[in-house]
């Protein structure tokens, strides 16, 4: 019966970060409460205005998003010595592969903006429409996770007794695959406009763009390989050096 012997040189895998569900978002922009309507205006006897309504202030902005968990990184192929001094398999397989990188998490969406204080009260005599605040705006996006590096193959080395030939070693050698990033938070929502002196709505709040993507991480090296007579180790000897690469 033909046996096939198997000799692993395996980098482990970068954890993948974990993206919470739902995805944390920013802090929601403080509301203002009574404290953010303007001042009503004043008059004298109804008849002349003294001082004109006060506006409402602008809405809190809402806060950013927590930035994601980046992936792991993954593990090179280790080093290492393996040799008999008579091999009687009938092929060798040779797996040398670096570990893959985590990916990266996804990001939440920034705070929702808190909404514009109300204009005060502008009576009769006073002229004028006095504004309502403006929203806040929406909270800027959580940074996305970067993916881990890629883990790198080893430079590997097989020497062969003079009677094996080296059609009998089959070698996989690769790096692993590097991680993908998550995805950026998207913006958060813009407070809603407090109330005009004239009964409509000041302007809603902009918003501060979605967060900063994430990187891939770094690819890996494959590794060398090489396989070659060596007559010291007399026929049927065998000797396997693998020497490692750093990730990414």
């Amino acid at each position: 019966m033909a046996v096939t012997a198997t000799l692993t040189f395996c980098g482990a895998d970068g954890v993948t970060a974990v993206t919470p569900e739902p995805p944390t978002p920013g802090t929601a922009g403080p509301p203002l409460g009574p404290g953010g309507n303007g001042p009503p205006g004043t008059t004298h006897f109804g008849i002349t205005c003294d001082r004109p309504a006060g506006p409402g202030r602008p809405g809190n902005d809402g806060g950013t998003a927590p930035a994601a968990a980046s992936g792991g990184n993954a593990g090179s192929a280790p080093g290492g010595r393996f040799s008999c001094a008579e091999f009687v398999g009938s092929s060798l397989d040779v797996w040398n592969h670096g570990g893959d990188g985590g990916h990266g998490a996804s990001a939440g969406p920034g705070g929702t903006g808190s909404q514009g204080g109300n204009a005060g009260h502008q009576p009769k005599v006073c002229k004028g429409v006095v504004a309502g605040g403006t929203g806040g705006r929406g909270g800027m996006g959580g940074r996305a996770g970067s993916g881990g590096d890629a883990g790198s193959g080893g430079n590997l080395t097989v020497l062969l007794g003079s009677a094996l030939p080296a059609s009998i070693v089959s070698v996989d050698s690769h790096a692993g695959r590097a991680g993908d990033p998550g995805d950026p938070g998207g913006a958060g929502t813009p407070g809603g406009g407090g109330l005009n002196s004239d009964g409509t709505k000041a302007p809603a709040g902009g918003q501060l763009g979605p967060g900063p993507a994430g990187t891939a991480g770094q690819a890996g090296s494959s590794g060398t390989v090489a396989v070659r007579t060596d007559a010291s180790l007399g026929p049927s000897g065998l000797v396997i050096t693998i020497l490692p690469m750093p990730h990414g």
